[in-house]
């Protein structure tokens, strides 16, 4: 089958939310022949990355920086009337991911031969008019998180950016969910969510995936007692999780464990994350190379979520790697486990630092599910097993 990919950012085996987009476009290569188009905000940085080339028979970065709030408001109002928009077919897509070689790109693909075009969301927009069958890899449902986005900000300018992209998102998301052949979200809860914006959507549920022969069991000694939180520092949801837990379990379990650290691992940690490294107990590692020594090292990996949609990866990473993980219910949202056979689930602090105990003085538990966790990853989540679903999604569309 030969595709036509065009996604957000560049594929990468190194960054959190571009390792879907490289794994399945990694899987994928193997049966088809895929062209790539992707907006890129550092074209230096594609050059180190050469294994892309492995899994395309033809790449086009495109140079892209995303503004600020203030400046993507600015950007979503003069697009929205600019004379080369105004009888442009993305006019109506209030989007700040508009660039215009982008768009040059798009239609000279037009003129060749895809058997199927397979978007991310946000640059699905691009694709909405493409004749081929079109397959949307939405992930979770955008006018929903903005929504969630809005209802939490508290600084005025904050809470117009939310609410002008919360607004302008739900009408194009659900054009674009009625214009594609198949939309693809990664749990029933984005399902339901796309559903309702849409009812007569063609949506799919396939989950995330995890390289299971990266993400594996290491030969380094654990350092008890200890703890792991691994993610991008600066995300909302990552910040909303870590002060929660610093705020409300932190102190109970210090107080049962003098010794016990914590390691927050992670780019961009934003300024309350880097106040947190204060206490000597607590390292805040900024950007690192590899994450899976400080997992393999880390007595049980945390991820007490409070807000945020879809599948954690990071919890399927450090399960993979046969870590126990105590998590909320937010955090396993998407990933049909069993509490206390592959992880631990608990919804109030008291409970969390409970869990966390009990892990803490059973090494025999610990290591007991940390297997259970890694075999449940292999059977359902190994990108093997998710890119056979999306193949099939491909050629349901295709074949009408």
């Amino acid at each position: 089958m030969n595709m036509l990919m065009i996604w957000d950012e560049r594929p990468s085996p190194f960054s959190g939310a571009a390792l879907p987009a490289f794994n399945v476009l990694r899987h994928l290569s193997r049966s088809h022949t895929i062209r790539l188009l992707y907006l890129d905000n550092d074209l230096a940085a594609s050059r180190l990355y050469p294994e892309l080339q492995r899994y395309c028979s033809q790449i086009d970065p495109v140079p892209w920086h995303l503004p600020s709030h203030g400046r993507q408001l600015l950007s979503v109002a003069r697009n929205s009337i600019a004379p080369r928009k105004l009888f442009s077919e993305y006019r109506s897509f209030l989007t700040t991911n508009y660039s215009a070689a982008m768009a040059s790109l798009i239609q000279e693909a037009r003129h060749d031969h895809f058997d199927v075009v397979y978007a991310s969301g946000p640059v699905a927009f691009y694709a909405w008019r493409f004749p081929t069958p079109k397959v949307m890899h939405a992930f979770d449902c955008t006018s929903a998180t903005y929504h969630q986005e809005y209802l939490r900000a508290r600084r005025p300018m904050d809470k117009l950016y939310w609410l002008c992209t919360y607004l302008s998102t739900q009408t194009e998301e659900k054009k674009l969910l009625a214009a594609f052949d198949a939309s693809i979200v990664v749990s029933d809860e984005e399902y339901n969510a796309m559903k309702m914006l849409c009812p007569e959507a063609r949506c799919a549920v396939v989950p995330n995936g995890v390289n299971t022969d990266f993400f594996k069991p290491l030969e380094i000694s654990e350092e008890w007692p200890s703890l792991v939180f691994v993610g991008h520092m600066s995300s909302p949801p990552n910040v909303d999780a870590i002060m929660y837990f610093h705020s409300r379990v932190y102190d109970a379990l210090k107080q049962r464990f003098p010794d016990l650290t914590l390691s927050l691992v992670g780019q961009d940690p934003s300024p309350a994350i880097r106040a947190l490294a204060t206490d000597p107990s607590i390292c805040v590692t900024g950007f690192v190379e590899d994450v899976r020594p400080y997992i393999a090292r880390a007595s049980v990996v945390i991820a007490p979520f409070v807000s945020g949609r879809g599948i954690k990866n990071k919890v399927l990473e450090a399960m993979a790697m046969g870590k126990p993980v105590v998590t909320t219910s937010i955090g396993v949202r998407g990933i049909e486990v069993t509490h206390c056979e592959h992880l631990c689930i608990a919804d109030n602090p008291v409970k969390f630092a409970d869990q966390v105990e009990a892990l803490l003085l059973d090494t025999a538990k610990r290591r007991r599910m940390g297997h259970q966790a890694r075999e449940f990853v292999k059977k359902h989540h190994a990108w093997a097993r998710v890119t056979e679903k999306i193949d099939a999604i491909f050629y349901e569309v295709q074949n009408g």
